[in-house]
């Protein structure tokens, strides 16, 4: 930014009462930039007008400005108002027909500390919460989205990622399928010969209704997050952060149709490489299409995310370990997926690395996946990396 140039003005959809919006603002401070007019999403929700008052006081300040979205998890209450919005959608239509909650249900609805609530309609509230806030930027020409709405619609759907992503030629996870019940993914793995699969919900993200699925005559096991709770002869399913595993056939297949019926792939479950004997994989982030901050992930169960009592791994010894001819290569795939999602400035790539280290595949693709606090690149933390790009 040239001597006397007015630094960019910022507007940040967000929870404000989350730590993305703290580091957020920091950056800003950082920078020496103006602290972004934080619009809370559930403000947005209930008037989407509180979007177009912040965007227009900082046009009258900039005369130009940046939106940015930020993740609308962690607050219960935007989960309702989500699922609410959901509700006032018109009904999709596909093979998968779980339930949807009407405005009544959901205004009814109790706050079930990690409950997996209706993925489906919060999808359905979240995907049009997301078209008004890009009616609303591309109504003035004087704005842009750090990264638009509708590539964030597509990284909140599994399917759509995936399709993305095996049309620019990007080496990921394979996709066995979609099937709508256990019996049909029973016989999805017989056909394929896939005793081991990860079965992970369309709409879910933070491992949040994922699977690691071992089946075949021998019998089964269901590694997961999720925990089965039972109440007469209903089934609900709450997010934990200790990993369980289900042998009894019942249950597993319990969770199974819970999930399915949701919508959910099936992907190939592919072995990972070790760190200190236990496996791990990289969440690298990736700016204005350039791989950047890095984390190394380890855990002993197939599931690496941090939040469930995984550990960081030290990334120079990784990157010792891989060399920089394939430590480039490390880089290069997170590049072609960010090249996939080339209108999102910020992504978290998650990248597995074969046992030989010869094999780099995407495993996720995030919106969302820059929280790495404490991780710096040339100095800066995420957030304040991102918003270098923007002048």
């Amino acid at each position: 930014m040239s001597s006397g140039e007015r630094p960019p003005s910022l507007v940040l959809l967000a929870v404000e009462a989350n730590r993305r919006c703290t580091f957020v603002r920091e950056a800003c401070a950082r920078l020496g930039w103006p602290l972004p007019e934080v619009v809370d999403w559930r403000a947005f929700l209930e008037d989407p007008m509180a979007l177009e008052r912040a965007i227009d006081r900082a046009l009258s300040r900039a005369g130009s400005c940046f939106v940015r979205v930020d993740s609308p998890g962690e607050d219960w209450e935007c989960e309702r108002l989500l699922l609410r919005r959901g509700a006032l959608e018109p009904e999709l239509c596909d093979a998968i027909a779980p339930t949807f909650a009407t405005v009544d249900e959901v205004d009814a609805l109790r706050n079930e500390r990690g409950r997996i609530t209706l993925p489906r309609q919060w999808f359905r509230g979240f995907s049009a919460a997301l078209r008004d806030v890009a009616k609303i930027a591309a109504e003035r020409p004087s704005v842009a989205m750090t990264s638009a709405a509708d590539e964030i619609t597509i990284l909140f759907d599994k399917r759509a990622t995936h399709a993305r992503l095996e049309a620019r030629g990007v080496a990921r996870t394979p996709l066995l399928g979609c099937p709508a019940t256990s019996d049909e993914l029973r016989a999805l793995l017989r056909e394929r010969d896939e005793p081991r699969v990860f079965v992970k919900l369309w709409h879910g993200s933070s491992a949040s209704g994922v699977v690691a699925l071992r089946w075949d005559d021998r019998g089964v096991s269901a590694t997961t997050s999720a925990e089965l709770v039972r109440s007469g002869d209903a089934i609900q399913l709450f997010n934990s952060l200790r990993v369980r595993r289900y042998t009894d056939e019942r249950d597993a297949r319990a969770v199974l149709d819970a999930l399915l019926r949701e919508g959910a792939v099936v992907e190939s479950w592919l072995a990972k490489a070790t760190y200190d004997g236990d496996n791990f994989d990289l969440r690298v982030v990736t700016i204005a299409g350039e791989a950047r901050h890095a984390v190394v992930r380890v855990g002993r169960t197939p599931m690496t995310n941090l939040h469930l009592g995984n550990r960081r791994g030290e990334l120079d010894r990784v990157v010792a370990r891989l060399g920089p001819e394939r430590w480039a290569s490390v880089r290069s795939r997170c590049a072609e997926a960010a090249a996939a999602f080339s209108r999102c400035r910020t992504l978290g790539i998650d990248v597995l690395l074969s046992p030989d280290l010869r094999d780099v595949r995407v495993i996720e693709a995030n919106a969302f996946g820059d929280l790495l606090p404490n991780v710096l690149d040339r100095g800066d933390d995420t957030y304040t990396a991102a918003l270098r790009t923007l002048v």
